[in-house]
């Protein structure tokens, strides 16, 4: 039975009632027993009223507002507050929309496949050969390939992670093998997907520039942290700065019949201990002299890139006809090379392909100067030669000869950090050397030639950073990839 505050109930009136208000003539009326059944029943149903009446004034709280749709002498009624109620469905991330996305190659032009395809034909049965124009693919074919497989990522989604098109860039590398850059000795630097996958990152990007400016991060750059790019993480990792008195006294020694392989193994973690933790690097070759010798170097340097730094002189030797070829089909900017040309003219017009001077990059010196006494401009490294080249010209521009008579050192830091040679080439693979067992960054004035000798002499082509601080374009130097691919191209 449900009671509202407004409703009366007619409830039998008790006996006790019945007494008070004077409905009993007589007492023995009062006690008089009943022995009808129907008086029983009366009793038994005034009972139960009675609890029932006691149970609803419990439950209905006066104090509770009363709600007038469920009174019925309510004239009005009003609707019930609207509760909202948040979704706990959580929204998909850029990454598992495209989790499962494979590229759909029946929308891509059949044109750009059919060229990609010949491409492969031609260079699975003529791997030595030198691809004719008209199979190579051309920047438009590229730009016309990326377009189609970006708008297909953007049917799903425009906000595309960079991981994403990376992994999409992996998938069209191996689909078409032939996209993949190789140079002339076959050497695939294992980045050519970078390259794709920047391309849509920046087509995806122009897209949508019309975005608000709040939604568009603005990314952070930091000109030296991409210092150890081309070297192994556990090189880094094996220091210690404690060292047997043993190793230590031979170091001290600074004796190069005693750098043995198994000698350098030992010492290897203290050396780097105190290459990384010295601040005074004159002070710390003052020490440990034996830090300038080229059989420690190169160690080193092998130990941190996984490549023998002799692998320099080896493909330059190998390309040097090559190159001074070259140079007869290059524009009337640049010197042109003989055969009588010195390993300095061929390095100077390696450099001027990439728009440097190699002068940036060595420093002449009178002989008699004192080593200790050198003091340079900037911190380097750089190269310092001590001596003077004998230069002979031809009026028409076609050799450029001279003949070696000088010294070259490596200098870092106003400090002297290799031992000399009179070899150009030697002298480079020491300024290699340095860049990264001392952890330098090239010269801006010579950042594209050193990172040309990185890549197309070393073949050291990190995926990620790099030594140099010249602009980039899907983590590759515009102008020295260029060189590399003309120089690879030429026959």
């Amino acid at each position: 039975m449900t009671i509202f505050p407004n409703q009366r109930v007619s409830v039998a009136e008790p006996l006790s009632m019945k007494l008070f208000a004077g409905d009993v003539s007589d007492l023995d009326e009062l006690y008089q027993p009943s022995t009808s059944k129907q008086a029983v029943a009366a009793d038994e149903s005034i009972q139960e009223n009675d609890e029932e009446v006691l149970e609803q004034s419990a439950i209905i709280d006066p104090d509770e507002p009363v709600d007038e749709n469920q009174s019925p002498n309510a004239t009005t009624k009003r609707l019930r507050p609207v509760e909202i109620k948040k979704s706990t469905k959580k929204h998909a991330s850029s990454e598992a929309k495209f989790r499962s996305f494979e590229i759909n190659w029946n929308k891509l032009s059949d044109n750009v496949v059919s060229k990609l395809n010949s491409l492969y034909e031609f260079k699975t049965e003529n791997p030595d050969t030198s691809i004719p124009p008209e199979l190579r693919i051309t920047k438009s074919d590229t730009t016309n390939l990326i377009n189609n497989i970006v708008d297909q990522l953007r049917a799903i989604d425009t906000d595309i992670k960079a991981s994403v098109m990376e992994t999409v860039s992996k998938q069209l590398i191996s689909k078409f093998p032939c996209l993949e850059k190789v140079d002339d000795d076959g050497y695939r630097n294992g980045i050519s997907y970078i390259a794709l996958k920047h391309k849509m990152i920046n087509h995806n990007a122009y897209l949508n520039r019309f975005r608000k400016s709040s939604e568009q991060s603005t990314p952070s750059s930091s000109r030296g942290r991409n210092v150890r790019a081309g070297t192994l993480k556990s090189y880094w990792e094996n220091w210690k700065k404690e060292c047997e008195k043993e190793v230590l006294a031979k170091l001290r020694r600074d004796e190069p019949a005693l750098l043995t392989d198994e000698f350098l193994e030992v010492s290897q973690p203290f050396v780097r201990y105190k290459l990384n933790y010295t601040k005074d690097l004159a002070q710390l070759l003052l020490e440990l002299p034996v830090l300038r010798r080229r059989g420690l170097l190169n160690y080193h340097f092998a130990q941190a890139t996984g490549i023998c730094i002799e692998d320099l002189r080896k493909y330059y030797v190998m390309k040097r006809s090559k190159i001074i070829s070259y140079s007869e089909t290059a524009s009337r900017k640049f010197v042109k090379l003989c055969n009588e040309s010195n390993d300095l003219e061929v390095l100077r017009f390696l450099a001027s392909l990439v728009g440097e001077k190699i002068g940036d990059l060595i420093v002449n010196k009178e002989i008699g100067t004192r080593l200790n006494e050198i003091q340079l401009e900037t911190s380097g490294p750089l190269l310092v030669s001590v001596g003077k080249f004998l230069f002979a010209y031809r009026h028409t521009n076609k050799c450029y000869m001279g003949q070696n008579t000088s010294m070259f050192y490596v200098y870092a830091d106003q400090a002297r950090v290799t031992e000399g040679t009179a070899d150009i080439i030697c002298a480079v693979q020491d300024l290699m050397a340095i860049h990264y067992v001392h952890n330098f960054k090239y010269m801006k004035l010579a950042s594209k030639f050193l990172e040309l000798l990185q890549q197309y002499f070393l073949k050291i082509t990190p995926s990620c950073g790099s030594k140099s601080n010249a602009y980039r374009v899907g983590n590759q130097q515009r102008v020295v990839q260029k060189v590399i691919d003309n120089l690879s191209e030429f026959q």
